[in-house]
């Protein structure tokens, strides 16, 4: 499960400087790209809003101020993360604790287990480049059924009209038609189950007018998401 980290953006916020080293080796041994390491809120805050991450480590406890405003930007843009914390899991807020957590000192395997269980299996598909994909008007997409996560590249992106990257389901059912949304919704979670290819059709609502798009997908290994990819319909 933990070749999902490869390639991954992970920020770390982390104000105890030996911690985060440690941090940065456990993670750059799985082939993840680190952000950071933040000490504090407010830096934390600063990389969110400038560089590309995919999922977090946060240190509940940052020196006199709790990460909780850095758990909260990160829930707001659909981005997943686990606290980091030296006492059990009781400690953090009771508004925060459906969040997975580990426990310090966590060992490597512990604390890639615990990312990796957030992140959407990644796409793979018998074409050659996402370039490839683009040009003949394909998409790749994986979903996370637990966080309702959508990852898009570069194709999905362009025909969703969406940010590349990770958002959310809900974000991208706001610009569905309403009478297919639940479908959609339905079909994707559906697909997380399926070891045949499952085909979503929906709408796209569009300033031009409605433009139906496919969604084919299968599940992942673990059956906590669905990836594939996304292509138009000739007419709607």
């Amino acid at each position: 499960m933990t070749e999902r980290l490869a390639g991954q953006r992970i920020l770390i916020v982390e104000d105890e400087v030996i911690l985060a080293w440690a941090l940065q080796d456990m993670l750059t041994s799985y082939g993840c790209q680190v952000v950071g390491p933040a000490a504090g809120v407010a830096e934390a805050l600063d990389l969110i809003g400038r560089e590309g991450i995919d999922a977090a480590v946060l240190d509940v406890n940052l020196n006199r101020e709790k990460c909780y405003p850095v758990a909260d930007a990160l829930v707001r843009r659909g981005l997943p993360f686990v606290f980091s914390t030296a006492y059990s899991a009781d400690s953090i807020e009771e508004g925060y604790r459906h969040h997975p957590s580990v426990q310090k000192p966590h060992s490597a395997p512990e604390l890639a287990d615990a990312l990796s269980a957030l992140l959407p299996m990644p796409a793979s598909l018998p074409f050659p480049t996402e370039a490839a994909l683009a040009a003949a008007g394909i998409g790749l997409w994986s979903f996370n059924r637990k966080r309702d996560a959508l990852r898009l590249d570069a194709g999905a992106q362009s025909l969703l009209g969406m940010p590349e990257g990770q958002t959310t389901l809900a974000t991208l059912l706001a610009r569905v038609h309403e009478e297919d949304q639940a479908g959609l919704r339905a079909g994707l979670r559906a697909a997380c189950a399926e070891t045949v290819a499952r085909d979503v059709r929906f709408r796209l609502v569009t300033p031009e007018g409605p433009r139906a798009l496919v969604m084919r997908g299968t599940a992942g290994a673990e059956g906590n998401g669905a990836s594939g990819a996304i292509f138009p319909l000739p007419e709607v």
